[in-house]
């Protein structure tokens, strides 16, 4: 039943009801799939992505499978070459569901509602950075 009200409903309609979770990436990492989630949950998620992952972000797929290769030692491998090739290929491709643009009401509704996880993203592209430098990327 809760599927076929969901299915019915458009982004902004889903965004704003009761079956949207919000914040989930930081209450995934951090355990706490029913309480408030606050500032210190988005600390503890922040030091375990730091710690425990290789960070990825879908506007620079190539830069992340160049630290993948790096990480790994795997720069030398032909297969690089052509996992390349495929990041650079049309990406519309890859995902079925339309763009959200950040000044809809869709994107600010989500936004809004995932406060704690939108810290957390910026968070993690500070780390994508760091761990790019780490790796030996200017």
């Amino acid at each position: 039943e809760q599927d076929d009200d969901v299915k019915e409903m458009s982004l902004l309609e889903y965004a704003k009801s009761s079956f949207f979770e919000d914040n989930w990436m930081c209450r995934y990492l951090t355990n706490n799939m029913s309480d408030k989630v606050t500032d210190t949950h988005v600390e503890m998620a922040t030091q375990i992505l730091r710690h425990k992952v290789l960070i990825g972000l879908a506007d620079q797929p190539v830069k992340f499978m160049e630290n993948v290769a790096r990480y790994l030692d795997l720069e030398s491998m032909q297969e690089e070459l052509c996992v390349s090739n495929y990041l650079r290929s049309d990406t519309e491709m890859h995902n079925k569901y339309p763009s959200v643009k950040q000044d809809s009401d869709e994107f600010k509704t989500i936004a809004g509602r995932n406060q704690f996880d939108m810290k957390l993203y910026e968070n993690a592209r500070m780390i994508f950075d760091a761990q790019r430098a780490m790796l030996g990327f200017a």
